[in-house]
């Protein structure tokens, strides 16, 4: 039997965590006197030889009801909001339809294999279904840590998504130095205010959202190099994807078509 006060991580406050007969149980509380305090008083409790608490009935806590409502305070605070969208999709589309207002303690670590196998059975590819599992994982991290059950069932589940060498696809190849070629002459010749975009893509290897979000204070033309600090996702300006930004070479061609650009741009400001 332990009883312990921890300062909570994921948002203000402090816990009281007591372990008895194998089992965990959380209480919140909204500042550290009063979690000691309560603390204390279960300890008195113990040494009594009476110990009211673990008697207590647990109440039933459906994972639909959890899910939304760990995400609606969640997510604004600790998710970008691609992620936030990706894992609202995540849940209605699939998460909800199959562990609908199932309690949490009643989600098993074979029900959660079973919702994978049954994803890739549709037809979602590995990836996708990677996905579903990283919001449900993420989901249920904050049931343990809120003492709701005691371990989180999708915990090393994604070993069942592995694939083997042999079935993995052929590296792809995204264009030939030939295709690359006739590309950029295309560019040049039909659609000329695109071509440094289109040659930026190519040079750089950044996503479409970086680039369209790329501003010429990122760009040092002389020592070659830019900054890529922003992400355009769905009409918003965001942080790159891994949450921080990354410094890229920039070719000499890239170089001298850039400061070309720059300066037509210049002139055409100045001309209206």
């Amino acid at each position: 039997m332990a009883v312990r006060v921890r300062q909570r991580t994921d948002r203000p406050g402090w816990y009281v965590i007591i372990d008895h007969n194998a089992k965990r149980k959380k209480k919140a509380f909204p500042d550290k006197e009063t979690a000691v305090r309560f603390a204390r008083t279960i300890r008195e409790r113990l040494a009594e030889g009476s110990f009211g608490l673990a008697q207590e009935k647990a109440e039933e806590k459906p994972f639909s009801a959890y899910f939304e409502t760990w995400l609606k305070g969640y997510g604004p605070t600790r998710l970008k909001s691609s992620t936030q969208e990706l894992y609202w999709s995540t849940y209605k589309c699939h998460l909800k339809p199959f562990f609908g207002d199932t309690d949490l303690t009643k989600i098993t670590r074979e029900q959660v294999k079973r919702f994978l196998y049954d994803k890739v059975a549709l037809g979602l590819s590995r990836d996708h279904v990677r996905n579903l599992l990283s919001a449900l994982h993420e989901c249920l991290n904050h049931a343990v840590e809120d003492g709701h059950i005691p371990a989180n069932p999708a915990a090393r589940t994604s070993r069942v998504l592995y694939v083997r060498k042999e079935e993995k696809r052929a590296r792809i190849v995204f264009l030939t130095l030939e295709e690359e070629t006739r590309l950029l002459e295309t560019c040049r010749e039909h659609f000329p205010p695109w071509y440094p975009f289109v040659l930026t893509l190519l040079r750089l290897g950044a996503r479409i959202g970086e680039a369209c979000a790329l501003q010429w204070g990122d760009f040092d033309l002389e020592a070659r190099f830019v900054e890529v600090r922003r992400n355009y996702v769905d009409g918003r300006m965001t942080t790159p994807k891994n949450g921080s930004g990354r410094r890229i070479d920039v070719s000499r061609q890239l170089t001298e078509t850039l400061k070309s650009f720059h300066i037509e741009r210049k002139r055409q400001t100045l001309k209206h």
